[in-house]
């Protein structure tokens, strides 16, 4: 079974809030460059009474030097770091990295080995060596719908959840983005600080400030905190400033556009937003298939008649650089993606997804699919032992690198003001969700929902009951390799 956890939520929020205080007593004190200092670290608990330890119920033991094997795909987007480090080079979140793992390592008398490889070469590597019952890796990262496909819907994976050295309730797991993602209550797939791409790959909306004002834009962050950041507005606002601004007779790059995103990844978190999805689950966490409501469908439409217009948005393209240029008022990205921003002129904000309508009930956050769960093979021969060592490394990183990563986040001008703190406040403790039909990609459904992103006129009705029978097939599939049965 997984439990809320609360934990995360209160000692993110005290994080941020002590380093809006720092951002504030920083701000006009004179000098142009970001301070890229590594910031103090005294490493406390962060929100927890000092006279409790937190971390006297992790697993111990001696494992006589035995050789924890990780392997990682070497996602190439923009990325704070991977799960662990091969030397200390003088990078703050690097150098916790690596003296986390060696913390582990002495702890519980292990070597920790860590291989990168392209998304193929993972593939490759792990599929052989399960299918040849051979043990060459203990734990891997992967591509979330990749790992769905290649290996947890074949029954590759094996089952966390009654491994008695994980203990998910811990404040070193997301207990919400493990819930969300589990069929049936079964764990395959955890999220915690051992990988600190959870947080990269959390997504966001930036702005354009001086776009705003000079259009005499309602201000983002007043509408977010007024709770009247809705779909509406977003189109609104998005077509209110797009045209042939240069005067060429033609729309392009040195146009001034409403939007740009990745229809494959980011772009989802608009549909989430707006609290619609095609699968939900049940008390038991077992998934049930929604059907294209007029809601959805509604969201749907809307969406793409704004996104599928080159007049307002860029899709797929080189919208990165257009919003970098200043010619661009809203772009979504992954947080791990403000580092390319850093250095633009422009000055931007950052705000949550916009909601469907005032009426409901707070802003929903979305972890896109390119993050990479902790998962274990079934090829692994002591899932106790793995389960110790991955559960010190990721309290570990919650102890000596979490907070310097949001630290690094803030200090270094990823973010410009003090309200986008607060955003990423309101970002990170609103509930995180992913579109399971995102992850686990049954019959391609997720595809058909993004090319609408890019094409104008797609039904979105019509083009998922053509293979509603072939998704439903799948996800029963799915569940059958999984030993789950639906009722």
């Amino acid at each position: 079974m997984i439990f809320e956890n609360n934990n995360q939520r209160h000692s993110l929020t005290a994080l941020l809030l002590s380093v809006s205080v720092l951002f504030a007593s920083c701000s006009g004190a004179g000098g142009s460059g970001a301070d890229t200092s590594a910031p103090d670290s005294t490493k406390a608990d962060t929100t927890v009474a000092e006279s409790v330890d937190i971390y006297a119920s992790l697993p111990e033991g001696d494992f006589d030097g035995y050789n924890f094997r990780m392997l990682q795909y070497e996602e190439t987007t923009a990325v704070t770091a991977f799960c662990d480090a091969k030397e200390l080079n003088g990078e703050v979140i690097n150098d916790d990295i690596y003296n986390r793992s060696r913390n582990v390592e002495q702890k519980l008398n292990v070597k920790i080995s860590h291989t990168l490889e392209t998304l193929a070469n993972v593939n490759t590597i792990m599929s052989n060596a399960i299918i040849a019952g051979e043990d060459v890796y203990d734990t891997f990262w992967q591509h979330s719908t990749t790992t769905t496909q290649n290996f947890l819907s074949k029954g590759y994976l094996l089952d966390m959840s009654d491994i008695s050295t994980l203990d998910f309730t811990e404040p070193w797991w997301n207990t919400t983005a493990t819930e969300d993602i589990s069929l049936g209550n079964k764990i395959f797939y955890a999220f915690g600080d051992i990988n600190i791409q959870l947080y990269d790959f959390q997504s966001v909306i930036s702005f354009n400030k001086d776009i705003v004002k000079s259009y005499s834009l309602d201000n983002p962050y007043d509408l977010v905190n007024g709770g009247t950041w809705t779909m509406d507005r977003f189109i609104e606002m998005g077509s209110e400033v797009s045209g042939d601004t240069n005067g060429n007779g033609i729309v392009d790059a040195g146009d001034m556009s409403g939007f740009g995103g990745y229809a494959t990844a980011t772009m989802f978190g608009f549909m989430h937003g707006a609290d619609v999805s095609l699968f939900t689950k049940d008390k038991d966490s077992m998934p049930s298939y929604n059907g294209i409501s007029a809601k959805f469908e509604s969201v749907y439409d809307r969406y793409c008649a704004f996104f599928s217009n080159k007049t307002y948005s860029h899709v797929n393209d080189n919208y990165t650089e257009i919003f970098s240029a200043g010619n661009m008022l809203f772009m979504s990205q992954g947080v791990g993606q403000l580092s390319l921003l850093r250095d633009i002129e422009p000055d931007y904000g950052i705000i949550p997804f916009p909601k469907y309508d005032e009426a409901q009930e707070g802003y929903i956050s979305f972890i896109t699919n390119q993050i990479q769960p902790t998962v274990l093979p079934v090829t692994n021969t002591d899932p106790e032992r793995a389960g110790a060592i991955l559960a010190n490394l990721s309290a570990e990183s919650y102890r000596l690198v979490r907070d310097d990563y949001f630290a690094l986040l803030l200090n270094q001008k990823y973010v410009r003001d003090e309200t986008s703190i607060e955003m990423l406040d309101l970002i990170y403790n609103s509930p995180a969700r992913f579109e399971l039909e995102h992850i686990y990609d049954w019959a391609a459904a997720q595809r058909i929902i993004a090319s609408g992103f890019m094409t104008p006129g797609v039904n979105i009705v019509t083009s998922i009951a053509a293979i509603e029978s072939k998704m439903l097939a799948a996800m029963e599939n799915t569940l059958d390799y999984l030993g789950l049965t639906t009722n």
